[in-house]
């Protein structure tokens, strides 16, 4: 989706309530900063599903562009953070089947409570500190039992789900 189209997808009356989830792949690789757009949905009434994208070696730029908006937005933001996703099936691409369908990257169970942590630090002493913390992956992952311990980490677990 391009930023103009991203952009007019804010466009909502103020009596509804949109739930965004900005994932820093759509500026990169040119600025680290994903949330540089957000003083226009700052405006508006809505909820933020703040996304950080755990796999690969990205996560401290996901962890910095957070930092970042909770500096530059201050409560303007963090208000309007319902929860913080750390990762997006990267615990389904690290799967066996998926490494060989090529699907990605994907992240170890013990690499997502790690990042868990991370989020809390960052957020400790700060508005966003208390925000729920979790991850989304497919059904699947929740009810391998390899996981259990990303289960624990988490505040709340999201699941990704597509009808085809």
């Amino acid at each position: 989706m391009s930023l103009p189209l991203l952009r007019a997808s804010w466009e909502l009356p103020v009596s509804q309530t949109l739930v965004f989830t900005p994932w820093s792949k759509v500026e990169r690789p040119t600025h680290p900063f994903p949330l540089s757009q957000l003083p226009l949905p700052l405006t508006r009434l809505f909820f933020l599903g703040s996304g950080l994208w755990a796999s690969g070696e990205t996560f401290k730029d996901e962890l910095a562009a957070l930092e970042n908006a909770i500096s530059q937005y201050g409560t303007a933001f963090t208000n309007l953070i319902a929860g913080i996703s750390v990762g997006s099936e990267d615990l389904y691409r690290n799967l066996p089947t998926q490494i060989k369908n090529n699907s990605g990257l994907g992240a170890q169970p013990a690499d997502i409570v790690n990042y868990i942590g991370q989020v809390r630090s960052a957020t400790k002493n700060t508005r966003a500190e208390g925000k729920p913390v979790g991850h989304v992956d497919t059904w699947t992952t929740w009810v391998n039992t390899s996981n259990s311990a990303v289960i624990g980490a988490c505040d709340f677990l999201g699941m990704n789900a597509y009808p085809y």
